[in-house]
């Protein structure tokens, strides 16, 4: 196992796109790098345009659940029904009508809106943390004499979850099932034998997914993986790590002695100064004052959203006219997207600035979608009035 460690910006993914890109020159194949879900689309990009190549045939940049539900078909997953998440719900419903009677806390709860979501959050947790029900009910007799009502609490989720997963048996799988199944037939699987793996993009995982590591690391060639780590002992932000570096000692654990650690310097060469001394001192104590003149940061206030989006707007122009910015150049980052996604559709028509918003759009609700699914209801349900509308409306 390979530990890559170093601080944001300091080459860690550029030192795996390396990697790749020599494994993929010598012929090797089954090379796979696992990326958060939404960073595949970026990662394959970037790794592309690194190897100078119009695309890759030797390797692969997945998510953890989109390898995992790979390896399921292939270790026999795919006889058994995937639960979707309306499935779920409805599995977890019979589970409370079925066990009423033995509740204690929550029996009078089982009818009331967003319960089930709850249980079915709660459950999801355990199974992704392996807490099973045994561990459960040895926590109750042990632990909690002097808290009566968790322990109750306790009690009904243990009961609940058995009920859950008595109703599961051999024919269904939740998402943590798959990859429990994923997990325990690991080495009959053909494909992780020849691979080389690398994660990247990653501060932490739950205790299934390091279970599936512990899997690949037993099972496959070789795996390497990225942690954001300050390398410098006498950093004063360390603080701020501590889950990143329980992640790489549990990672030690997993390779018992046999990981080997490569650290990054690089420094970015365009990266502002004042950027970088906030990313170093932000969390630092006690922190350093920068002392020279400041540009590349500014804070602003505003009355109201509508102040900020109208200077916003101005700002962006500036960069375009006056800086020779492009619009590609230019990013609005937001911690409140579903806040912010209607105005800024509206100021940035308004002002005439090209966008793509980075938000979840129902494929539903395109035209196109529209047109196609009414086109087919036409025909079947003899041209009804709401579907030559909803086709007119569509305008194709």
């Amino acid at each position: 196992m390979n530990l890559i460690l170093g601080r944001q910006g300091t080459g860690k993914s550029t030192v795996i796109y390396n990697q790749i890109k020599k494994c993929a020159q010598k012929g090797e194949e089954n090379l796979i790098l696992i990326v958060p879900e939404q960073f595949t689309l970026q990662a394959e990009r970037e790794l592309i345009e690194l190897m100078d190549s119009p695309g890759i045939i030797n390797a692969e940049v997945l998510s953890f659940s989109r390898l995992i539900g790979r390896l399921m078909e292939e270790v026999g997953g795919i006889t058994r029904t995937k639960l979707s998440a309306t499935g779920k719900y409805m599995a977890l419903q019979k589970a409370l009508l079925d066990q009423k009677e033995e509740l204690t806390v929550y029996s009078g709860m089982i009818r009331k809106s967003g319960f089930i979501d709850e249980i079915q959050d709660t459950i999801g947790n355990l199974k992704r943390r392996m807490i099973s029900e045994e561990e459960l009910k040895a926590i109750q007799e042990k632990d909690l004499e002097d808290c009566p009502m968790l322990q109750k609490k306790l009690k009904d989720i243990t009961t609940l979850m058995e009920s859950y997963n008595q109703w599961l048996g051999e024919d269904y799988l939740d998402n943590e099932g798959i990859i429990d199944l994923v997990i325990n037939h690991m080495q009959e699987n053909t494909r992780i034998s020849t691979s080389k793996i690398w994660i990247d993009g990653f501060d932490t995982y739950t205790e299934q997914i390091f279970n599936f590591i512990e899997q690949l690391y037993h099972y496959s060639k070789e795996v390497t993986i990225s942690l954001t780590l300050p390398t410098n002992k006498e950093d004063r932000d360390r603080e701020i790590f501590l889950i990143n570096d329980k992640t790489k000692k549990r990672l030690m654990d997993i390779a018992r002695g046999q990981s080997k650690i490569i650290t990054c310097h690089y420094q970015q060469k365009d990266k502002s100064k004042e950027v970088a001394h906030l990313e170093k001192e932000l969390y630092s104590y006690p922190t350093q004052p920068y002392t020279e003149h400041i540009q590349d940061i500014r804070i602003s206030s505003f009355k109201n959203v509508y102040e900020e989006l109208d200077h916003l707007c101005i700002d962006i122009l500036k960069l375009i006219q006056e800086e020779s910015y492009r619009w590609k150049d230019i990013t609005v980052v937001t911690n409140d997207l579903s806040g912010y996604e209607f105005l800024i559709k509206r100021y940035f028509e308004e002002y005439g600035i090209p966008f793509f918003m980075d938000a979840k759009r129902k494929i539903t609700d395109k035209p196109l979608s529209i047109f196609l699914v009414h086109s087919l209801r036409a025909i079947v349900y003899h041209f009804t009035y709401e579907d030559v509308f909803a086709l007119i409306k569509t305008g194709l």
